[in-house]
């Protein structure tokens, strides 16, 4: 991400925009260090850790390279200032539509949010919340971890999560999330 941040506004408090260079679509943002800021953007999106998920899909769409970040206006009251720049700029990049406390989400960035979760859940992305449902210790689950040139097999994954030096709910992570453990073994639970 190209850093167009001038000598004089190192360490200033203000308004930045970060643009896609490929599609013109912005986010803008505000912050009491707009340097410190930069870097805290560029690192969770080269990361992919981004709070901000369209702006993160955007870098791993586009590239990391084809998005500027650059300062808009110093100014000391930057919260009012990006309130008021959002709600006349409307820049696509954010979801949230007013700063400070009160957090106001768009009807049809709701609707977007919606549809995207519903098609996760359909395409088999998410897995339905296990809220409010206790967890039974007595109910053992065999694991098995496998590649293509070792099977590992375990009549619980304490076990196993012993034998590894790991915790149980690293395993069931990589499970659900179906992340190779320790890079290199895929993992099936099963439950009796």
């Amino acid at each position: 991400m190209k850093n167009l941040i001038h000598k004089e506004q190192v360490n200033k408090a203000g308004i930045y925009k970060i643009t896609n260079v490929i599609n013109g679509k912005y986010y803008l943002g505000s912050s009491k260090n707009i340097s410190s800021r930069y870097r805290s953007h560029l690192y969770t999106l080269k990361n992919n850790k981004s709070t901000c998920r369209i702006l993160q899909n955007a870098v791993i769409k586009y590239g990391l390279i084809n998005f500027v970040f650059e300062v808009i206006e110093i100014c000391e009251n930057y919260e009012e200032r990006e309130s008021t720049l959002i709600k006349n700029l409307n820049p696509k990049y954010n979801i949230i539509q007013e700063t400070g406390i009160k957090r106001i989400i768009s009807e049809e960035t709701k609707k977007r949010m919606s549809e995207s979760a519903i098609e996760s859940y359909k395409n088999g992305r998410i897995v339905t919340s296990n809220k409010g449902k206790k967890y039974n210790r007595k109910v053992k689950s065999h694991i098995i971890l496998y590649n293509k040139d070792i099977t590992w097999t375990y009549t619980n994954v304490e076990e196993c999560a012993k034998k590894f030096n790991c915790s149980v709910q690293a395993l069931y992570n990589c499970y659900y999330k179906n992340y190779l453990f320790q890079h290199k073994y895929k993992i099936k639970i099963i439950k009796p």
